[in-house]
């Protein structure tokens, strides 16, 4: 059997479709279809009776010649005798099935022994089958086409010439929101036709069609107006969902409802989500049951996509997470698909060449920042001179430890590693070669990391993000790892990717994330986890004299994020117009998702009212944080969730006296009463506006914030907070 294509290196980032034939005489003398260069075609034929026959693909020619093979073998698919004696017995089954179905047993037995055709169907979205001997082959042998949608050469033509307008619209699409809106609306239109093609198609429909809209999507209100953003979702993906037939809608209901998250045009309800999600893990399932490995690492990446999705988890209302997280998790930690993604298979990476230790016998500690902002000093600091201590910015060298989100090709490549096809040392993927540019990126990104955990004793991730979930999957043999968790990890999907066997301690910031951690890790063989505090030799210094008016001051360090919630603050605010308020830091920027688009539109709104618009200063970004402080005597955290709030730690440090909402996401956990002393914290905005009332009293203030800061220098001196990080870092190493 003969197989062609061309342009495989660029190619393979495409659709693949297959066409499959034992005659060249049923391929067609003509390309097949019309359009732009979207698709990578291959084309399996057996030889053709004594003519040349041409063929185009992809503008490329794909042909052969030679004498018809002799009954039923494929040429370049003869079998040494040895492995003749060894099959036999299949062979012998298959003649069987072959001639009960009166198809010719010598063509079934090639196109089932052949393994590069089967690895060519696997990896595609459409099997094309051109001629009638081919399609009742694979009427005998279904598991043939290894899930892949089957259509005889009735419907091909127009069915390729429908995925290649589909693939060219959304990659127009795409260009498209880079430039004007207007250019967008077209696109649309193409779109909305090929939908409507789609749709009656039913074996195109269950292909995996929207991974790349989905994508596409997510960037639209970035660059788009809201209105335009909400067109893409309703023209392209709601139709699909609506129109087609129930078993094909649940294959678009996540992409679907994570879009309509993204965009605003609608808000699904939690029915609706949950439906969704176990309908992404059980395709996900059922296309493993199959063999089609690629289809069920797309629709699990559905799954877990809305089923952490961040406009779920970072609503003012809180996160699911925080309520009864093992039953919300329940879609994801049943898959099979998923179990393999949570740790199955083997540990760790491999063990590498001995390194040079460190000089003069120190452990060498190496940090990964994390993607999400560089907090590690106070970790550096603490270990002082008890380690030898790197901390290279990797997010920067390597694209792979930046994903904010896990990718389709991210859990492609963890799948490759938790079934041990990938040899890190080598860069390679065994008996599988990597089909597309960004998983060969992604690999030579995991050998990166793999080298210099290898030359560390000790690897400290920031954040249980991209880095903390690769560093889990690739840590050498004896190299301690140990992870730092925030409280924004806590409700992403890395932490469910980590492979916890490989972990030997976390770090937490206070007890309520504490519970959440081991509530999200149980089972899983996770550390059990210590609380840490920051540690911040500094804080004495941050003291700034102030005057006793700015007890009406209200100051926010960090509000440009919807988990601070400065709309609270605003509530505070006009309880009394004697008040003021500092907002210190970034404003808020472009928000992808559409809840907190919405928030932030309101949030701006009240503050241009005229009387509010006075009593407000927005300082933005700044270096002297302290300075700044100095204007204020109330330091306000009312923000849904955190971790530790530095910027109310310093507030109190520089003088103004804390007020801190019960951080809601885990107040019955705790929440910041758990870390900080009672007199902070308030439940709700009528006790925060009874505390500032009290405060006005010039006396009273004074004394609150000479209190505060004496606690908070306490709370977070900065020795024991050190020793708590070497000894959370370091464990026995070097000991």
């Amino acid at each position: 059997m003969t197989a062609g294509s061309q342009g495989a290196g660029r190619a393979a980032e495409r659709p693949r479709v297959v066409l499959l034939t034992r005659w060249f005489d049923a391929v067609p003398s003509e390309r097949p279809w019309t359009g732009a260069d979207a698709l990578e075609v291959v084309l399996w034929a057996g030889e053709a009776p004594g003519r040349r026959t041409r063929w185009w693909a992809r503008g490329g020619l794909v042909g052969g010649a030679g004498a018809r093979p002799q009954s039923g073998t494929a040429s370049g698919a003869s079998t040494a005798r040895g492995a003749l004696l060894r099959t036999a017995g299949a062979r012998a089954k298959s003649s069987v099935a072959a001639r009960r179905r009166g198809v010719d047993p010598g063509w079934l037995w090639a196109l089932k022994s052949d393994r590069a055709l089967a690895g060519d169907v696997r990896g595609s979205e459409l099997l094309l089958v051109l001629d009638a001997e081919t399609g009742a082959a694979l009427q005998a042998a279904p598991d043939l086409a290894r899930g892949v949608p089957v259509l005889g050469a009735d419907l091909g033509p127009a069915v390729l010439a429908t995925l290649e307008h589909w693939e060219q619209a959304v990659s127009d699409l795409e260009a498209a929101l880079g430039a004007d809106a207007d250019d967008v609306f077209p696109v649309l239109e193409t779109l909305a036709e090929t939908v409507g093609t789609m749709v009656a198609v039913p074996e195109l429909l269950s292909r995996d069609l929207v991974a790349r809209t989905e994508v596409v999507t997510r960037k639209v209100p970035t660059l788009l107006p809201a209105g335009i953003s909400a067109a893409v979702v309703e023209t392209v993906l709601v139709p699909l969902v609506n129109r087609a037939a129930p078993q094909v809608a649940d294959l678009f209901a996540s992409p679907a409802a994570s879009a309509a998250l993204v965009s605003g045009s609608r808000v699904p309800d939690e029915a609706e989500l949950e439906h969704a999600v176990r309908a992404s893990f059980r395709a996900a399932d059922e296309a493993a049951d199959i063999g089609a490995r690629h289809r069920a690492v797309a629709r699990a990446h559905d799954g877990l996509s809305l089923l952490l999705h961040r406009s779920r988890h970072a609503a003012l209302d809180g996160s699911p997470i925080a309520g009864d997280a093992a039953s919300f998790l329940e879609p994801f930690t049943t898959s099979r698909v998923a179990g393999v993604l949570r740790g199955a298979g083997p540990v760790g990476g491999p063990a590498a060449a001995e390194s040079e230790p460190a000089s003069d016998g120190r452990p060498r500690v190496l940090i990964l920042p994390g993607s999400y902002g560089a907090f590690h000093q106070d970790m550096v600091d603490s270990l002082g001179s008890t380690a030898e201590v790197s901390a290279p910015d990797l997010p920067r060298q390597v694209q792979l430890l930046r994903q904010r989100r896990p990718s389709p090709d991210d859990l492609e490549l963890l799948t490759g590693l938790r079934r041990g096809h990938i040899d890190i040392a080598e860069g390679l993927w065994r008996n599988d070669p990597v089909r597309t540019r960004r998983l060969r990126t992604g690999l030579r990104g995991l050998q990166t990391l793999w080298q210099l955990m290898s030359a560390a004793d000790v690897v400290v991730s920031d954040w249980v993000d991209a880095g903390a979930m690769w560093a889990s999957q690739v840590r050498p043999p004896g190299v301690r790892l140990v992870l730092r968790a925030h409280s924004l990890d806590l409700l992403d999907p890395w932490l469910h990717l980590v492979d916890w066997r490989t972990v030997d301690e976390v770090m937490v910031s206070n007890d309520g994330m504490m519970s959440i951690y081991r509530e999200l890790t149980a089972g899983t063989g996770a550390p059990e986890g210590m609380t840490v505090r920051p540690h911040r030799p500094d804080l004495p210094d941050w003291h700034r004299p102030r005057d006793p008016s700015t007890r009406f001051t209200i100051g926010m360090v960090g509000w440009g994020r919807a988990p601070k919630d400065p709309a609270w603050a605003l509530d505070l605010l006009e309880r009394d117009e004697r008040r003021r308020l500092v907002l210190i830091g970034a404003a808020p920027g472009v928000e992808p998702y559409a809840a907190p688009r919405t928030y932030f539109e309101q949030v701006l709104a009240r503050m241009e009212q005229p009387h509010l618009r006075e009593r407000i200063t927005v300082v933005g970004p700044t270096s002297d944080v302290a300075g700044e402080l100095a204007q204020v005597g109330i330091i306000l955290s009312s923000s849904i969730r955190e971790g530790w709030h530095l910027g109310l730690i310093e507030g109190a440090a520089s003088g103004a006296v804390p007020v801190v909402r019960d951080w809601p996401l885990v107040a019955r956990r705790g929440g910041a009463r758990s870390l900080f002393p009672a007199e902070w914290v308030v439940a709700d905005l009528d006790e925060a506006d009874a505390r500032l009332t009290a405060l006005a009293d010039p006396e009273h203030w004074q004394a609150a914030a000479d209190r505060a800061r004496r606690e908070v220098l306490e709370l977070f001196a900065a020795e024991p907070a050190a020793q708590t990080y070497r000894d959370a870092i370091l464990g026995t190493v070097g000991r």
